[in-house]
């Protein structure tokens, strides 16, 4: 950690190079940008001339919609559906829910991406790429935060974003796990911050994107991240045992 602090300081006391287009404090928002625009250009189809991703999991989606607009109409909250398997839970089963107006974290959070949608033509599909903008930036940050290095953040995020294995879940119908992975790189990076020196306002963020993380109910990728974190944070335990560093801040 001490290393990374280094490269901080390094990085800030650069001067900047004539010959540079930008300014440095420019550099992270051009970046970003870049990576939003790239997604506005690669789902240009579905988002601008409203069209959509035909998946399994999209369409079986839609039948839940006439049961989640009676339940809407008759001002009741949906915890057993009984149009599947002779009845089943549809709540606890995360499939689907109505409004948890108490949960303030989340409603802030989806209200904030629907005033972005708002300006979106096909916002069924905009959703999910706003998400894997989020995606793009919480992994640039954290590479960032690594590497002192804006090229090498912005270069990680745009690859981490266009990965095959990531990208294909619009349009498979796994939306769900493209807001669980949303969040994956801001909860290694506030965990990462932590373990250097407590700080109440870090904390505070790493309850709320804890939160939000679990709030994609998308429990197999809750469990992958969180396993990961628990195998990160036990390897910074053993390395700084061995270097006889202070081992409470893990």
């Amino acid at each position: 950690m001490a290393r990374s602090t280094q490269r901080k300081k390094e990085a800030k006391a650069a001067p900047p190079s004539d010959k540079e287009l930008l300014k440095p404090r420019y550099h992270t928002p051009v970046y970003l940008l870049l990576i939003f625009a790239a997604l506005l250009i690669f789902f240009a189809d579905p988002i601008f001339q409203e069209k959509t991703f035909q998946g399994p999991d999209n369409i079986a989606s839609l039948s839940l919609h006439p049961y989640l607009d009676e339940a809407k109409k008759e001002g009741i909250f949906p915890l057993w559906i009984p149009y599947v398997f002779s009845g089943m839970p549809v709540y606890a089963s995360l499939m689907a829910g109505g409004e948890r107006w108490w949960d303030l974290t989340a409603e802030l959070w989806w209200t904030a991406q629907k005033v972005v949608e708002f300006f979106f033509p096909n916002r069924e599909v905009f959703w999910v790429v706003l998400n894997y903008f989020v995606f793009g930036v919480a992994l640039y940050l954290l590479v960032l935060r690594k590497t002192s290095n804006k090229f090498a953040a912005f270069f990680s995020a745009l690859a981490g974003v266009f990965s095959t294995f990531i990208i294909i879940w619009i349009m498979v119908g796994h939306n769900t796990k493209v807001v669980s992975v949303a969040f994956w790189p801001l909860l290694f990076l506030l965990v990462d911050e932590l373990t250097e020196k407590m700080r109440w306002l870090v904390a505070l963020l790493l309850v709320v994107f804890v939160h939000l993380e679990v709030e994609s109910t998308h429990v197999q990728m809750n469990f992958y991240i969180f396993f990961a974190l628990g195998l990160y944070l036990f390897y910074l335990f053993i390395v700084r045992a061995f270097k006889r560093e202070n081992v409470l801040g893990v």
